[in-house]
Order: C-alpha cells, then sequence, then structure tokens
C-alpha cells in the first residue's frame, strides 16, 4: 500500500485520458463477434478481444482450437513469431470472457518479460469505460474520486463459484481511479415500464493501478455503483439491464505503456458495437430527446441504431454541470464552492472471510476548486485515533437502507460464506471457562494463539463456560475427551472438529499439536467415534501431529479481537 500516503496526488495528479482523446486512435468498429488489430509495434501487438471469448493461459487454454478461445482465434487471424512460444503464446494479460476490448501480445518472449515488468511497476496506463447504476457524485458532485479496497481471489470449485471479495487481512492491493462523464436519465415507461420507476445511469471512465480479479466490478459495487449488466455483482437488476444491454457493460479501451525501444506503444478500441448499439437505445429512451425518438410502443426506430462510435454518442448526451467539475469550478470563486455534505459516514463491519472488524470509509479532498473523493476499506487498528464517526455493523445489516448501499453490504458474497454466518452457533460468550472446567488445560487459561503454520500466529480461540467458543472464525463449541489424561481438547467452529493434544510438560514452552481433525458435514465427530482406529490413534501419545498447525496459551488474544 505504497500509495496510502500519496492519496491527494493520485486524486488529483494521476493522468487520465482527456475525453476528447479517448478513441482518436481508434479503429472504426463495425463488428462485435470477431478479433481486430488495433495497432502494432516491433515487439507487441494489440487486439480487441470480443465479448464472449476467453482467454486462458493453462496449457489447455493456450493451444485448444476453439472458436471461443481468444488466443487461438487471435494467432489464426494474425501471424505473429510468438504463435508457437510455449510458455503464454505471446499474451500479456487477461480480460474477463465478458468483458471487450483492449488485449496485448508480446511478438516475442523478453517483450512479455518486458510488460510484466512494466505492469508490476504500476507503469502501465490501462483505461476501461462502463456504464453503472445510479448517479455518481449526485447532481452535483464530485464526479472523480479514487478506490482503495484490498480484494481477495475467490474459487469455489465445488459450487462453480468463481470472483473476488473485499477483505483487508487476506487481501491483495487494488486501486481504481474513475472519473464520471455522462449522467442519463431514463423514465420507466413503455418498454420500460416494467422497471416500476426512472431510473439514472452513469458512464464512467476509469484507470487501474493494478489488475486485480474483477477489480472494476466489485470497486463500483463498493461505492454503490455496480455495473450494468453484471450477473454476479448486480443480480438484482440484472432483470431490468438486461432489456437495455446485452451483456455487461465494460470495455477496455485504451492501453499505453513504454515500448522495449523506449517510445511509447498506444492502442485505443473504440466502444464495443454491441455496447454502441446497447448505449444508442438507451439515450434514445432518456428524457434528453425530443418526442419522435420513440414510436407509439416506446419502441427505438431500428434506423436509429447503429456504430456511430464513442466520440459521437458522448456529444449526444449533456454534459456534467457539477459546482466541482473543472469547467464549472473554473468560473466560480473557490471560496463561494459550497462544502460538501453528503460524503458518506463510515461504517464498520465484520469481514465475512477473514472475521476481522473492518471500516468501510469515504474522504473528500480538496485542491483549489477541485474536490475528489477517496473510498477505502481499512482495518480497525489503522483508523484507530482518525475523527470519525461510524455506523455500526449492526445497523449497516439492518434495516438502514442508507448505510447498505454501498460498502461491504452491497457486494456478492459466496455461498460457502454465506452458510458459515448462518450456521454461526448462539452460544454464551460472556464468561470465560475456569481451571476446573476445562481440567488439565485450565492452568494456561481459557485463551490460546493459532498458527496454521506452526509458527506464525494466525488465529485464537477462547473458551467459554457452558461449551461455548469464540475465535477468529466465529462461535463454537469445545469439549473435553477425557479417557486420557492431560485429555485432548476438541474444539469446532465452521463444522470442523480439531482435536488437540497438550505438549509433554518439560519440552518447552506451554503449547499443543493438532492430532486429528474431522469434517462433520461428512464424518462423526471423534466423540461418537468411540473405539475406532481413528478414536484410538488420537489417544495414542505416539500418533504424530496431523499437520503443522500448533496453539500456545496467550491471554487476552480474544478480548482484544472481540473489542
Amino acid at each position: 500500500f505504497w500509495w496510502r500516503s500519496e492519496v491527494e496526488s493520485l486524486c488529483f495528479d494521476l493522468p487520465m485520458t482527456a475525453e476528447s482523446d479517448l478513441t482518436e486512435l481508434a479503429p472504426p468498429a463495425s463488428q462485435w463477434w470477431d478479433v481486430q488489430k488495433l495497432s502494432e509495434s516491433d515487439n507487441f501487438v494489440a487486439i480487441c478481444k470480443p465479448a464472449g471469448m476467453f482467454v486462458i493461459t493453462d496449457q489447455r487454454g493456450l493451444w485448444e482450437e476453439s472458436p471461443t478461445n481468444f488466443i487461438h482465434v487471435t494467432h489464426r487471424r494474425f501471424p505473429m513469431p510468438s504463435s508457437n512460444e510455449p510458455r503464454q503464446r505471446g499474451i500479456c494479460h487477461r480480460l474477463d470472457s465478458h468483458t471487450s476490448g483492449v488485449q496485448i501480445f508480446g511478438k516475442y518472449w523478453e517483450g512479455f518479460k518486458h510488460f510484466t515488468a512494466q505492469n508490476s511497476a504500476h507503469k502501465m496506463q490501462k483505461e476501461y469505460i462502463a456504464l453503472v447504476c445510479g448517479r455518481v457524485g449526485g447532481e452535483h458532485g464530485p464526479h472523480n474520486g479514487l478506490i482503495d479496497v484490498p480484494l481477495k481471489k475467490w474459487q469455489d470449485f465445488n459450487r462453480r463459484e468463481f470472483g473476488s471479495v473485499i477483505c483487508t487481512t487476506d487481501g491483495l492491493p487494488a486501486v481504481t481511479k474513475y472519473k464520471v462523464l455522462r449522467h442519463i436519465h431514463v423514465p420507466a415507461k413503455g418498454v420500460l415500464a416494467f422497471w416500476g420507476k426512472d431510473r439514472w445511469f452513469s458512464l464512467v471512465q476509469m484507470r487501474i493501478l493494478t489488475g486485480r480479479t474483477h477489480q472494476i466490478r466489485v470497486h463500483m459495487g463498493f461505492i454503490g455503483h455496480p455495473l450494468v449488466g453484471d450477473i454476479k455483482y448486480n443480480a438484482k437488476l440484472l432483470e431490468e439491464d438486461y432489456a437495455i444491454v446485452p451483456r455487461i457493460f465494460l470495455h477496455c479501451l485504451r492501453m499505453e505503456f513504454e515500448d522495449m525501444d523506449g517510445s511509447t506503444f498506444v492502442a485505443s478500441s473504440d466502444l464495443a458495437s454491441d455496447l454502441q448499439v446497447g448505449l444508442t437505445r438507451l439515450l434514445e429512451m432518456s428524457d434528453d430527446v425530443g418526442p419522435d425518438a420513440t414510436d407509439a410502443s416506446g419502441e427505438v426506430p431500428v434506423a436509429s441504431l447503429g456504430f456511430p462510435g464513442l466520440a459521437v454518442l458522448l456529444k449526444r448526451c449533456k454534459p456534467l454541470q457539477g459546482l466541482y467539475d473543472d469547467a464549472i469550478g473554473a468560473a466560480s470563486d473557490e471560496k463561494s464552492l459550497p462544502v460538501l455534505t453528503e460524503v458518506p459516514r463510515p461504517i464498520v463491519q465484520r469481514c465475512n472471510h477473514c472475521k476481522e472488524m473492518d471500516i468501510s470509509k469515504c474522504t473528500a479532498f480538496r485542491r483549489g476548486r477541485r474536490v475528489s473523493l477517496s473510498w477505502c476499506l481499512e482495518t480497525c487498528e489503522a483508523s484507530r485515533g482518525s475523527d470519525v464517526e461510524a455506523v455500526s455493523a449492526q445497523s449497516s445489516s439492518g434495516g438502514g437502507q442508507a448505510a447498505a448501499s454501498w460498502g461491504r453490504g452491497a457486494l456478492w458474497v459466496p455461498t460457502s460464506l454465506q452458510t458459515e454466518a448462518s450456521n454461526q452457533e448462539e452460544v454464551d460468550l460472556s464468561q470465560d471457562a475456569t481451571a476446573e472446567d476445562l481440567r488439565g488445560w485450565g492452568t494456561e487459561g481459557a485463551e490460546w494463539a493459532w498458527a496454521h503454520d506452526g509458527v506464525r500466529q494466525n488465529g485464537w480461540l477462547r473458551m467459554c463456560s457452558g461449551g461455548g467458543l469464540a475465535s477468529r472464525w466465529g462461535t463454537g463449541r469445545w469439549h473435553l475427551l477425557e479417557a486420557v489424561s492431560p485429555p485432548l481438547l476438541c474444539v469446532t467452529f465452521h463444522d470442523v472438529e480439531h482435536v488437540l493434544r497438550l505438549d509433554e510438560p518439560g519440552r518447552g514452552p506451554p503449547g499443543c499439536e493438532l492430532v486429528a481433525k474431522r469434517r462433520l458435514s461428512s464424518e462423526k465427530s471423534l466423540l461418537q467415534d468411540v473405539g475406532s482406529p481413528a478414536y484410538q490413534s488420537a489417544l495414542d501419545p505416539r500418533t504424530p501431529p496431523c499437520c503443522p498447525t500448533r496453539g500456545w496459551p496467550c491471554p487476552g488474544a480474544g478480548r482484544n479481537s472481540l473489542a
């Protein structure tokens, strides 16, 4: 998070392509189902990827001869030296299957390594355009900002769920800068009467400093403006969205980076033709056009649909008139600008993934007449001492519509994390278990550190009276297996039973090791499997640990984390 000390500079100084130059070098788009060459140098080739083609870089994805395999199709259409390169076949980065736009191929392996180095150093200028739900920034603005929310890639092969979740503990840095280009108001009438109410949309230009899985989709959802047509992060509006667009409205418009010879390589792609049709349809249905734009049934005349290009479509929209936008602000006295009063209040919630408390914040920065918003997700520890008044986790997950309209509560939650949350046991955590309750474990206290690798602490356990268990990963139960002395400790959370054994006295500092682990969704508890070979093995002091996981006494760990 090197940019945390430079947030204001990124908000105002990080360059983004001017609206008039977005598609200046782009060839015209006349179809949306086949690849198109955009630009070429001695080392790189830029290709426009249509939506529906996959970019997969494992061995099957690199070499499968399929009309939906973007790498295969590109090499068939445009021969290049990297066609038979065994490691990457020239592909330098990946777009999602339903995202269209600029893809870069290196002609040689050296070009791929050069591109990767430029990307890792954040010297790559990658810009996208998206249509999102809602009126980003409202009528007056600010209409630009920076989103700094770490992302954790999520893969559940059993349920075939893939995506990203936000997490301050296990997530990787992810930063997106955005600028609103246009607001579009569409009334719910004619063929759109089933919406039930009018809707606002925003056409947004974005530059990403990192390239995490579904970064733009998650980040825009985080600030309360999910992408139109997004089946994962905006599923509740999918039926309404599909009345105006054929797919997720996301397109990689432009990429710029330093070529191997020191020159600047620029690849620009006009808005994909299918999205041009969708945007044209949206504009014709908006209330910014005359009554002759639609026929009596509310349908858009077919003759008005076509591929005019992004530049022409932007001219058909009214420009923003926000108080903090460059053109308006430059003509205003700085002192006359109103104080921002609609910056959302911070929201404190528990992370679904790591179970730690975090805080979603929005901060306004002002430089002269310009104002920009900074959205971020931080640990509560990192925000301690800052002058913020936060909305509690309870109110953000309850009935407060304003609190749930952005932040963690507005995002997709994987099924397994939803199941974990619903399976949390209602247990009494008010009092720690006593030494008498814990028998041989009681001399070391009720709170223990937990380390999956046996060395570095990444969790904690707190045994409570009545058999209740608090842990970093949620609540559960604990029991003693007193067939041996000292007894084994069985702790269960997330439907997994962990059988712990105390270290032998004199072996070193007090600690414990994991001798058995069972998933109760498919196996019996060891307490119900008395006499089985697994039961006897767990009781045998000579049985080696089943994994490196270890624990040790750590008074106060649970209370500090729950505070």
